[in-house]
C-alpha cells in the first residue's frame, strides 16, 4: 500500500477575464460569455460494508451546453482489487443538466486492517471547471483492526513520587459550593466556575499528552527514523508528559533502551499510553514546582524539579501554608518566578536535534524549532522600563480586573473567608490560537478516551475565550492609502502585531496571511488575493500540499522555491498572496515537513513583537528574519529603521476597464494552525496517523480571523 494524503493538484484558474467580471471595451458592443459552471466535490467518509455506494457529482450552476469530464480511481493506502473495485470512465452532463453519479464498489473483507483511504480523479474538463481535481475517499476500518480508541482516562491516579493529579488540585482549588462566591465570577454562588482546576482540564496545556496531531506527528517521525524511535519519543515526552518522564528518569522505571541513545533509557509512547500520570499532560504539580534556579537558562524541557523537597510555589510572598501542608504531601512557598516568561520559556524554547537526509545520521547541530521566549526577550514587552511590558502569563493567563476572592476553598467545597482575599488572580485557561486542536478534543472525546473526564460545554467556553483573544489581542489591521491614477488602482494594507512574539510563533505547521478583496457597487468581487476555501486552502496550498512538494526525498530537478510562497511586498496578481510563516529545510536545503530533517529555516518572514530589532544583544540566529524581509523597506521598520512590529503590503492592480468608482475594499487577517502541506507531509503509515488522518477528514483545519478593516473608493 502507498504512503501519505492525497496530492491535490492545482485546479484550473479562471480566465483572467472571467475573474474581474466582464472588461470588454465599450467599442466592441459585446459581452464577455457566462462563467462555465464548476464541478464542486468534498472529500468522503465511509464505513467499509457501505457497498455498493453511488457519488453524486454536483456542478455549480446547470451545464449552459453539453459538457464531459473524465474520472478514474487510484490508489492510495487503500488499493485496487483489494479495498474498491476499479473504475473509470466520462460523466456526461448535458445541457440543462447540473448532476451526475459514479457508481462504486467496496471490498468488505474480514481483515483486520487500518482506517484506509483511495482518490477520485478528475481529467480534461470539457464545457465545465473543476474546482479540484482530486478528492479523497476514505474507508473507516471495521473488522477490529487499525487503530482503535484510547483507553478512559481516570483522573484520580494519585500521588506518584512528587507528583499528584490535578483532580487532587481541584478538590480546593474549584469554586466554592456554598454560597460565598469564592472562584466564581461574577463573585457570586451562581458565578461562573472559574477555579485554576475547572479552566485547566478543557485547554491545551491539560491535553498536551491527548493531542492527535502531536501522536501523529510523533509517529511519523519514528517510522521515518526508527533507529531514532526512542529517543524521538523520549525527546518529545519532556514537555508534552513532563510528570511521567520526570518520574520514569529520576527512578529509573519504565525505560527502554531499544533504538535510545540515552545510556540510561528512554521513556516510550507505548509506555505513556497506559501511564494515567502520562495521560494528564502538563498539570498542576508540574508547573509549581519548577525549582526557580537557573530559569532562563534552561530549554527544550531542561527544567528542574527538587522531588525531594516537595516544594508548591505560588505568586504570593505571604502564602497560606498550613492547609496544603495537612491535606498534602507539600510545603507551599512564595515565588515570583511562577509568573515569569523563564518559567513558560523552559518547554516553549525548543531546539531538536538534526538528522542529514542524504545519511540519516546525526548532524551533530540542533534545530530551532520554535523560540517565542527568545523572541520575547527582544521586544518592548520584556523591557522592565517600558509602560508595555509584560510577561507571557499577562496574555495567556489573564486577571480579571476588579474581581478578588480566595483562591482556595475547604475540601468540603465550603470557604474559609478567613483567609486572604487576592484580587490579582490569574486565570488558568492558557489562551492560544489553536481551537482546532481544542475542536478535535471536542469532537472525539470517545476516541480520545477523554469523555469522562471533560465535556463539550467546557471545550466550547475555550474555544470562545480563545476567539476573542485572537480578535482582541493578536493584530491590527488598517488599510492606509486607496488611490486610482489612470489604469492602476494602489491599496496599501497594514499589519500590526500586538502581541509579545513573532506572529504567528511556536510550531513551524502555522501560518497567518493577508487576504484582499476588492468589490464593485453590486458586490461583484472584481479582485480578490488570500481567499481560503471552504476546506481552509489556498490557490497556493494544492501545489505547496502536492506529492512533488512534501515527498521526503526530492527529485534531482526540484525547485524549492515552488513549494513555498516567497516573502511580497508588493501584489500585481490574485495568486500572489502575503503569507507569514516558517519553511524549514533540510541540510539539501529543501522545505521538509520531517522535524528531525530540519536543518535550517529558509524563509522566516513572520511579523516580529514592537521593538525587535536586529541590532540588540538578544539578537541571533534562533530568532532571525530569514530570507526576502530582510530586504523589505516596510518590514518591522519605524523611523529609527526597525522595530515597528509591523508590515505593509503594496496591491498595484491593473484597472484597465474596470469601475473606478464605487468601489468597496476589504481586508482580513487569517490564521492556521496547521496548514494544509503539514497534513499531506504526514507520509508515513500507522495507527495514529491513520486516526488522524480519518479526524482531518471530518473536520479541516480551522481558519481563525485575527483582524479586519474596509475602505471604499
Amino acid at each position: 500500500m502507498k504512503n501519505g494524503l492525497p496530492a491535490r493538484l492545482p485546479a484550473l484558474l479562471l480566465p483572467l477575464m472571467l475573474l474581474l467580471g466582464s472588461c470588454s471595451g465599450s467599442d466592441s458592443g459585446t459581452s464577455s460569455p457566462p462563467p462555465l459552471p464548476q464541478l464542486e466535490m468534498a472529500d468522503r467518509l465511509y464505513d467499509e460494508s457501505a457497498t455498493p455506494i453511488i457519488l453524486h457529482v454536483t456542478l455549480s450552476a446547470a451545464a449552459p451546453r453539453d459538457a464531459s469530464v473524465d474520472y478514474q480511481l487510484l490508489d492510495g493506502t487503500a488499493t485496487a482489487n483489494s479495498d474498491f473495485v476499479p473504475a473509470s470512465g466520462t460523466l456526461l452532463f448535458p445541457q440543462g443538466s447540473s448532476q451526475a453519479q459514479i457508481s462504486l464498489q467496496l471490498i468488505d473483507d474480514d481483515i483486520a486492517e487500518a482506517t484506509e483511504y483511495f482518490y477520485l480523479r478528475f481529467s480534461s474538463p470539457a464545457g465545465l471547471q473543476l474546482a479540484s481535481e482530486q478528492i479523497t475517499i476514505t474507508i473507516a476500518a471495521n473488522d477490529g483492526g487499525g487503530w482503535t480508541p484510547m483507553t478512559e482516562f481516570d483522573p484520580h491516579w494519585g500521588t506518584i513520587g512528587a507528583f499528584t493529579d490535578a483532580a487532587s488540585c481541584g478538590r480546593c482549588h474549584s469554586a466554592a459550593t456554598d454560597s460565598s462566591g469564592v472562584l466564581r465570577y461574577p463573585k457570586q454562588a451562581d458565578g461562573d466556575d472559574i477555579g485554576f482546576y475547572t479552566l485547566w482540564k478543557h485547554t491545551p496545556m491539560g491535553h498536551s499528552f491527548d493531542d492527535p496531531y502531536f501522536q501523529a506527528k510523533v509517529q511519523d517521525e519514528t517510522k521515518q527514523l526508527p533507529q531514532l524511535a526512542g529517543t524521538i519519543e523520549d525527546k518529545c515526552l519532556t514537555c508534552h508528559s513532563p510528570m511521567a518522564h520526570n518520574h520514569a528518569h529520576r527512578t529509573g522505571l519504565n525505560l527502554d533502551t531499544n533504538a535510545c541513545l540515552s545510556v540510561d533509557g528512554c521513556y516510550r509512547m507505548d509506555t505513556a499510553h497506559q501511564d494515567m500520570m502520562a495521560r494528564e499532560g502538563i498539570s498542576c504539580t508540574l508547573c509549581h514546582q519548577v525549582d526557580p534556579a537557573n530559569l532562563g537558562q534552561q530549554f527544550s524541557g531542561g527544567f528542574v524539579i527538587d522531588n525531594d523537597a516537595l516544594a508548591i510555589y505560588g505568586p504570593y510572598l505571604n502564602p497560606v501554608t498550613q492547609p496544603m501542608a495537612n491535606n498534602t504531601q507539600y510545603t507551599v512557598k512564595g515565588g515570583a518566578h511562577i509568573q515569569a516568561s523563564a518559567l513558560c520559556a523552559v518547554c516553549h524554547d525548543l531546539k531538536t536535534p538534526s538528522v542529514d537526509i542524504n545519511t540519516n545520521q546525526l548532524t551533530g547541530t540542533e534545530f530551532v524549532e520554535q523560540s517565542p521566549y527568545a523572541e520575547w526577550l527582544n521586544s518592548e514587552f520584556a523591557d522592565d522600563d517600558d509602560d508595555d511590558s509584560k510577561p507571557c502569563q499577562d496574555c495567556h493567563m489573564p486577571v480579571i480586573d476588579d474581581y478578588s476572592s480566595q483562591i482556595a476553598t475547604q475540601p468540603s467545597g465550603s470557604a474559609n473567608l478567613n483567609w486572604p482575599a487576592r484580587d490579582d488572580i490569574s486565570q488558568h485557561v492558557f489562551l492560544g490560537g489553536n481551537n482546532y486542536l481544542l475542536t478535535l478534543l471536542k469532537t472525539f472525546r470517545d476516541e480520545l478516551g477523554i469523555a469522562d473526564s471533560t465535556s463539550e460545554a467546557g471545550f466550547d467556553r475555550q474555544m470562545a475565550m480563545n476567539s476573542a483573544f485572537l480578535t482582541e489581542k493578536t493584530a491590527e489591521l488598517f488599510i492606509d492609502d486607496i488611490n486610482l491614477a489612470g489604469d492602476q488602482l494602489d491599496i496599501a494594507v497594514r499589519i500590526i502585531n500586538k502581541a509579545g512574539h513573532k506572529l504567528p510563533t511556536s510550531y513551524p505547521s502555522r501560518r497567518v496571511w493577508l487576504n484582499l478583496l476588492v468589490r464593485d457597487g453590486s458586490g461583484t468581487v472584481l479582485f480578490e488575493s488570500g481567499t481560503p476555501d471552504a476546506n481552509g486552502w489556498l490557490v497556493t496550498d494544492a501545489a505547496h500540499a502536492g506529492e512533488t512538494c512534501t515527498t521526503v526525498s526530492k527529485a534531482p530537478a526540484y525547485d524549492p522555491a515552488a513549494c513555498y510562497s516567497p516573502h511580497v511586498n508588493v501584489i500585481t496578481a490574485s495568486d500572489q498572496i502575503a503569507v507569514y510563516e516558517t519553511v524549514m529545510a533540510d541540510t539539501n536545503g529543501h522545505p521538509t515537513y520531517i522535524l528531525l530533517y530540519g536543518n535550517q529555516i529558509i524563509k522566516d518572514n513572520r511579523i516580529p513583537p514592537a521593538g525587535f530589532t536586529t541590532s540588540a544583544s538578544t539578537y541571533n540566529n534562533d530568532i532571525a528574519i530569514i530570507g526576502d524581509a530582510l530586504a523589505d523597506a516596510d518590514f518591522n521598520k519605524d523611523g529609527s529603521g526597525e522595530g515597528s512590529g509591523s508590515d505593509t503590503v503594496h496591491y498595484q492592480l491593473d484597472w484597465n476597464g474596470k469601475p473606478a468608482t464605487g468601489l468597496q475594499i476589504e481586508a482580513r487577517l487569517y490564521y492556521q494552525s496547521i496548514r494544509p502541506a503539514f497534513i499531506s507531509g504526514l507520509r508515513n503509515s500507522g495507527d495514529k496517523i491513520d486516526r488522524f488522518k480519518w479526524m482531518v477528514e471530518q473536520h479541516k483545519p480551522s481558519v481563525e480571523l485575527l483582524a479586519s478593516d474596509q475602505g471604499s473608493l
